[in-house]
């Protein structure tokens, strides 16, 4: 104080007293107001920085440990969650003191709820440093698998992602908006898409209808596929498949990707007790694999040290949070993403659907072993400089191609054998072996025959081979051979799809024969359908008359009456045998047509 009086003397010279406690007074509220700026804008800065958002905040602390592993682990918490203007931090001011409250007595969510409501736009977010009108270039992408084998044999899948405005970034030049039934635009209803003449074009779930009410509608922006840029919580399998293509875990461990995904996949009570629990991999050597051990134990100490931060980065059990907890909407592998709107079975009035082609995004995913060539032909869409057919561009060809298979594929693909062994371009464990949207098929598509349980459930080329018909002797790759003595190996005799429900395996051993001749062109039904005189036994529902003589054989010699008189000429029988006729037929006859006499009587 004495200084600042000395100050104010210096500084006010010969004037009054008054005079220097004014000078005093205001040298005094400017120090205090640049202390009072400087203080608050470094709390300001403070509160919006990850180690007061991250280390502070334990509810943050999941996504501080992956905002540290992320692209943006230089950019503070406050740049990408508050943005530029005074508002939006005395907004983010006011939810914060919320928060803080929530943190002092305990009562947050666990996991956390996603502040989507919140959210500002990406234009004024993300555009701070991205530009949308940037050209982005495609980009060959490569991925190691390992599998959980003695060997962790290697395989490696590559593909070309299309990243430019007509594929993966085709909606940054096109206007979306959509209808969602959550905040987080994950089960979306409806969607809106602006055409090239400026009109808009509608597409509807037709399964998922809502309420107006429910619904949450807005216009699509980065965001709603880039949702995870940052918290991203990546499958432990991928960051062990990543660890060893690096060599940190070494594949020459035997059954090291088993073993490793043994322990990740355990439960455990905090966090600590799984790190803890990852140097479990030693022990696991040196009690069951003690020559690997003895000769590579550097690679199983730095494997434990490798799984214990993959541990540490994606299960955070005190907050019930695990790597899936929250979807991750780029690419469509552990979350519907991209089939979110492209599953096939948004439809416009007009029966289109939204394009569900694979391609439009990337290339058909090539597995091969490490080291192999692959034609760049394949990435380009083409081989041997041929262009693709007219049926590839279809929006819904993804969907439909396993009904257009034929030999003429092989131009391009090589032999058509389906499967998920690698073993060729059709046998593509990648398309083939994964989880994508149930039901999904052409716009307007509707299967002929009801599928029930496992046949619901199996992919269609799993049948279909190729051939809108499947064959039914095809059924053995599903079911148990019948036990012998069974009518020979074609299933469809006894089996069509409508009845694959009815089964004559009960009976096929001992079938009544029939009591009449019969003929191959002959409709048992005629006589025999439910509700006739003779109708056929319980169980026997559903079996098209055609069918009985898959087991049935007719009578080699009739016992039934001799005609009395000639028959030539005589085109109805029921003309004199009628009811109530000079000689009408047994009461059992009754309900049976003239054109059936002759199959059991002869004339005399």
């Amino acid at each position: 104080m004495s200084k600042l009086r000395n100050l104010g003397q210096a500084v006010g010279g010969g004037k009054g007293p008054w005079e220097r406690r004014l000078l005093l007074w205001i040298g005094i509220v400017v120090v205090v107001s640049v202390a009072a700026v400087t203080g608050a804008y470094h709390f300001d800065q403070f509160t919006e920085g990850d180690v007061f958002c991250g280390k502070l905040c334990h509810p943050n602390r999941p996504e501080y440990i992956t905002h540290e592993v992320s692209p943006h682990a230089n950019v503070e918490c406050g740049e990408c969650h508050i943005g530029p203007g005074l508002w939006p931090k005395v907004e983010a001011k006011i939810f914060g003191t919320a928060e803080l409250v929530s943190l002092v007595t305990n009562s947050y969510e666990r996991p956390i709820d996603l502040p989507v409501e919140r959210a500002r736009p990406a234009e004024e977010i993300c555009e701070q440093c991205h530009s949308s009108q940037q050209p982005y270039a495609g980009r060959i992408l490569e991925k190691s698998r390992y599998a959980q084998d003695e060997a962790n044999s290697e395989t490696v899948t590559r593909m070309l992602i299309r990243m430019d405005e007509s594929g993966a970034h085709w909606h940054i030049d096109h206007p979306v908006r959509y209808l969602a039934l959550d905040d987080e635009g994950q089960e979306i209803v409806r969607v809106e898409v602006q055409d090239e003449s400026g009109g808009a074009v509608t597409y509807q779930a037709a399964d998922r209808p809502a309420a107006p009410g429910e619904l949450t509608e807005q216009e699509m922006e980065c965001t709603d596929c880039h949702n995870r840029a940052t918290h991203r919580f990546r499958n432990p399998e991928e960051l062990v498949d990543l660890a060893m293509a690096a060599g940190i875990i070494d594949s020459g461990l035997p059954y090291v990707k088993r073993e490793s995904m043994e322990l990740l996949s355990g439960s455990y009570p905090t966090q600590e007790d799984g790190i803890e629990a990852m140097a479990g991999l030693a022990e696991v050597y040196r009690s069951e694999y003690p020559e690997a051990y003895a000769a590579q134990q550097d690679a199983v100490e730095e494997a434990v040290v490798a799984l214990q931060a993959i541990y540490h980065q994606t299960v955070f059990p005190e907050m019930n949070l695990t790597w899936d907890a929250y979807p991750d909407n780029v690419g469509h592998i552990d979350s519907p993403g991209c089939f979110r709107c492209h599953d096939g079975e948004m439809v416009s009035a007009q029966g289109e659907a939204i394009p569900s082609n694979c391609t439009l995004c990337h290339s058909v995913p090539v597995v091969t072993q490490p080291g192999a060539q692959v034609d760049p032909g394949v990435f380009a869409g083409t081989a041997a400089g041929i262009d693709k057919p007219a049926s590839h561009y279809d929006s819904g060809f993804s969907w439909e191609h396993r009904f257009l298979a034929s030999d003429a594929c092989a131009q391009c693909h090589g032999t058509i054998e389906y499967g998920t062994d690698g073993s060729s371009f059709c046998a593509n464990g990648i398309c083939h072996d994964g989880d994508w949207p149930q039901g999904a098929e052409p716009a307007g598509f509707q299967h002929p025959v009801d599928l029930p349980g496992a046949h619901g459930e199996a992919l269609c080329y799993e049948c279909h081979l190729g051939v809108r018909e499947p064959s039914m002797e095809d059924c053995a790759t599903c079911h148990q051979p019948a036990s012998e003595p069974h009518y020979g190996t074609d299933c469809a005799r006894c089996h069509t799809p409508e009845g694959w429900a009815v089964s004559a395996a009960a009976w096929v051993t001992d079938v009544p024969q029939v009591p009449h001749r019969v003929e191959a062109a002959m409709d048992c039904l005629a006589c025999h359908a439910p509700g006739s005189d003779q109708p056929v036994p319980a169980g026997h529902e559903g079996i098209a008359g055609s069918a009985c003589l898959n087991c049935h054989q007719g009578a080699s010699s009739l016992e039934a009456t001799t005609i009395p008189h000639t028959i030539e000429g005589i085109g109805d029988c029921l003309a004199c045998h009628g009811e109530g006729k000079l000689a009408p037929v047994p009461s059992d006859h009754q309900g049976r047509g003239s054109d059936l006499c002759l199959l059991c009587h002869q004339e005399s």
